[in-house]
C-alpha cells in the first residue's frame, strides 16, 4: 500500500474508469467506495488516499474449488475483499484494451481503483489500532487479494494486441507481468485431477451429455496431438485457437514450469484439489501461513456454524463425485492423454499425488 495525493473532486475519481463504464456490476461497487472516498475529502486534513496492490493471488485452476477457497478465506478477519473475486485484469485486460474498437481501454489505474474500497477498511482498521492516522508505509496487518483462476493460463490472444511482439510462444506471461509489478507477491494455485476439471468445465458451458462430451475429447484430442507434433508445446498452451480451452487448461505442467522460471518457489503455493476436499481446514490454515496472516483460524471460528468446515467439505466431495460421469472410453482417452503432463507436473512439484492415479 502507498500514499496516493487526492488530484481529483470526489465524483470525478472514476468517470473514466473501465469497469466503471462498462460493467453494471462494478459501478455500484464503485458507487460504494466513491461514498467512501468521498467522505474523505470532506475532512481538511486528508489530501491523499490510500492505494493498494493486491498482496495475494489465487491464479488458478479454474473448477477446481477456487469459489468454495474464496468463500472460507473472506472469513479471516486479516483479508479484506476487492470489489470483485475475479477482476480478469492480468489475462484479458491487461494490455490496455480488452476488445476491438479501441475505445475499450483499460489501465492499470483502473485496475487498483477495484481495490480502493479494501483500501480504505485497511486504513480504518489500521487506525482503530492505534487511533491516530496511520502512515500508508507501515500498513501490513491487513491484506486483500485478486482471486482470477485464468491467471494461470489465459494470457490473452498476443496477436491482438500491438504491444505483444508476434511470435509463435510467448515473449511474456502472466508470470512476467505479476513479477514486475510485484516480486513479492504471494501465489496460490489449487489443481483437480484435470479429468474431471474438464469433464466439469464442459457441463458448465455444454450441458451434461456423456455422448458429446465423449465427441468433444476426441475432436479436442487430435487437435491437441496434432498441435503439439508440429510446434513448440507453448504454442499450443497459450494460442486461445487452438486446442479447446477445457482440455487446454489441464496440462498444469507446462504453465507451471513458466511461473517457476519468474517466481521463486517458495512464493508459489500450489495445492491438491483432493487435499483441499478432504480437510479444508487444513488446507486453508496452509494457504494463510503462505499469504503472511496467521494460520489459526480459532480467532473467527464463532462466525461459522458448528460443522461450517464439515458441511463445505461434504459439498465440495459431493460436487466432485456428481461430475465424474463420463464413458468409460472417455475416461481412458484422457488418461492417456494426461498422462505425461502429469507425470511432468509430479516431477516439477516432487509429489507424487498429483499424478492423480
Amino acid at each position: 500500500c502507498w500514499n496516493e495525493s487526492l488530484r481529483e473532486e470526489a465524483s470525478l475519481l472514476y468517470r473514466s474508469n473501465f469497469f466503471f463504464k462498462y460493467d453494471c456490476f462494478y459501478r455500484s461497487q464503485f458507487m460504494k467506495a466513491l461514498d467512501t472516498v468521498y467522505n474523505l475529502t470532506l475532512d481538511p486534513r486528508r489530501t491523499w488516499r490510500l492505494r493498494c496492490y493486491p498482496h495475494y493471488f489465487v491464479i488458478g485452476a479454474p473448477k477446481s474449488g477456487t469459489t468454495e477457497l474464496y468463500d472460507v478465506m473472506l472469513r479471516h478477519p486479516d483479508i479484506v475483499p476487492a470489489a470483485r473475486k475475479e477482476p480478469e485484469f492480468w489475462n484479458d485486460r491487461k494490455f490496455g484494451r480488452i476488445m476491438n474498437p479501441v475505445a475499450f481501454q483499460c489501465h492499470v489505474r483502473d485496475y487498483l481503483d477495484l481495490f480502493d474500497e479494501a483500501a480504505e477498511q485497511i486504513r480504518m482498521r489500521k487506525r482503530s489500532m492505534n487511533g491516530n492516522w496511520v502512515n500508508p508505509a507501515v500498513v501490513g496487518y491487513f491484506i486483500s487479494g485478486d482471486h482470477t483462476p485464468d491467471t494461470l493460463f489465459d494470457i490473452g490472444d498476443p496477436g491482438d494486441y500491438p504491444q505483444h511482439p508476434v511470435s509463435l510462444t510467448p515473449w511474456r506471461t502472466n508470470a512476467d507481468l505479476l513479477w514486475a509489478a510485484n516480486p513479492t507477491s504471494r501465489l496460490v494455485v489449487i489443481l483437480r485431477n484435470p479429468i474431471d476439471r474438464a469433464l466439469s468445465q464442459y457441463k458448465i458451458h455444454e450441458g451434461a451429455s456423456t455422448e458429446g462430451f465423449h465427441q468433444h475429447v476426441i475432436e479436442a484430442l487430435e487437435v491437441a496431438r496434432d498441435c503439439l507434433r508440429n510446434f513448440h508445446y507453448r504454442y499450443c498452451l497459450y494460442r486461445r485457437d487452438v486446442i479447446p480451452v477445457g482440455i487446454r487448461v489441464g496440462m498444469y505442467a507446462g504453465y507451471l514450469r513458466d511461473w517457476l522460471d519468474v517466481f521463486p518457489r517458495e512464493q508459489i503455493l500450489v495445492v491438491n484439489f483432493d487435499d483441499f476436499a478432504d480437510n479444508e481446514t487444513k488446507v486453508t490454515n496452509t494457504i494463510f501461513s503462505h499469504i503472511g496472516i496467521g494460520e489459526s483460524i480459532i480467532v473467527y471460528i464463532y462466525k461459522m456454524p458448528a460443522n461450517f468446515f464439515d458441511s463445505r467439505a461434504e459439498g465440495i466431495k459431493n460436487r466432485a463425485i456428481s461430475n465424474i460421469s463420463m464413458l468409460p472410453e472417455t475416461c481412458v482417452l484422457l488418461k492417456r492423454y494426461y498422462f505425461e503432463w502429469n507425470k511432468r507436473l509430479a516431477e516439477l512439484l516432487g509429489d507424487d499425488s498429483f499424478i492423480w492415479k
